[in-house]
């Protein structure tokens, strides 16, 4: 997975120097949902159970957001249509 995170924001920053807040933002959203990810598999009992889904539920829905914000800009990122997804 790393591979294909690393060939994807190659694709959406390109070779510039700098990297845009938006995609530190989908970093970091993707980084949140691998901890949630990651939580939710170690959880025991019945509410902590329950509030894993539930931050899951939430870094799930943060980066798909992110990432349908990306695909809109497509004038900046280029066509990326089809190439983001999760996993």
């Amino acid at each position: 997975m790393k591979k294909y995170l690393d060939m994807l924001f190659k694709k959406i920053i390109g070779d510039k120097p700098y990297v845009d807040e938006e995609i530190l933002l989908i970093k970091k959203a993707l980084y949140d949902l691998n901890n949630a990810r990651n939580n939710f598999n170690m959880v025991v009992g019945e509410d902590n159970v329950e509030l894993a889904i539930l931050e899951l539920n939430a870094a799930e829905k943060r980066y798909r957001n992110l990432i349908k914000e990306a695909k809109s800009h497509q004038t900046r990122f280029g066509d990326l249509s089809g190439e983001l997804y999760l996993e």
